[in-house]
Order: structure tokens, then sequence, then C-alpha cells
């Protein structure tokens, strides 16, 4: 968990995007469903660490240059599965594409709680890196297609 304090210095910084996502429906406003803080400017080269401590390059991106990297990522279970995940994550990837980003990285520790959600970054074109644990996954957010939600309207402010 992030302390207020980390937060802040988040959204103060000029190398994070902190993606807030609102929903609402026919029956309502859901309010803020979904939290992601995404970082830049990270070194593509710099690779992941395996359970085992061996440090690798981006086995499945090749790059090197700069990548940007999913910090959090915090979606209502009330929306999971209606398209927002997808939305959201697009937006992820033309922010990373918007600051050069060669490679978005992205952790995903499974959970009993967040079983529903470990296919998410395979079905985002996010390729696994480290086999060891599972962690860790990479894409390049230029070569990788948007998910279409075509049923969902999109309004960035």
């Amino acid at each position: 968990r992030s302390a207020p304090q980390e937060v802040s210095r988040w959204s103060d910084s000029g190398d994070h995007d902190i993606v807030i996502a609102r929903c609402a429906d026919r029956f309502g406003d859901m309010g803020i469903v979904c939290v992601v803080v995404l970082r830049h400017g990270e070194p593509a080269s710099a690779g992941v660490t395996s359970a085992s401590g061996v440090t690798g390059a981006p086995a499945e991106t090749g790059a090197t240059g700069p990548q940007s990297r999913i910090v959090a990522f915090v979606l209502s279970c009330r929306v999971f599965g209606y398209g927002v995940e997808h939305v959201v994550m697009n937006r992820i990837k033309a922010l990373a594409r918007q600051r050069g980003a060669v490679r978005l990285a992205a952790r995903f520790v499974a959970t009993p709680h967040n079983q529903p959600c470990a296919g998410f970054l395979g079905d985002s074109g996010f390729s696994l890196e480290d086999r060891d644990t599972g962690e860790h996954h990479a894409c390049d957010p230029a070569a990788v297609r948007d998910v279409e939600v075509p049923w969902m309207k999109v309004v960035v402010a």
C-alpha cells in the first residue's frame, strides 16, 4: 500500500502520471472505480530480477530506451469485466507512447482475491518476462493494439 506522502510526491513529480477513472451507467454514478500510477523515464534495459536473484534483459520486448512502469493499478471489482480495465489500459499505453516509452512494464502478484484478473495483462498485449515467479510482464506500447470497448464512452479530462 502507498502512504499519502508517497502519492503526493508522485502527483508533484514530472515523471509520474496518475490516472483516475470514474464510471456511470443508466442506473447511476459509481464514482471513482480505478486509480493507476504510471512512472516514466526508467531505462528499459534494466531488465527484471527473478526470484532466484538473476537479472536479465527485457526478454520479450528486446527494448532499449525509456520505459514506463505501472506502479499501481487498483480497480473496483464492481466494474471488472465490463471493459473499464481495458479502457484504462488503453489510456496507460497512450500515455507511455506520448512519453516516448519503448517498453511498458507491469507486475502482477497473484492472490486468492485477484484471480479473475490473472489473464488481464496477457489480454492487453503484455508478455510474461519472469517465468520463475510469473509476476513481471511487459509490452511495447507502440506495437500493441488497444482493446476495443465500443459500448463505452471515454471522456479524458
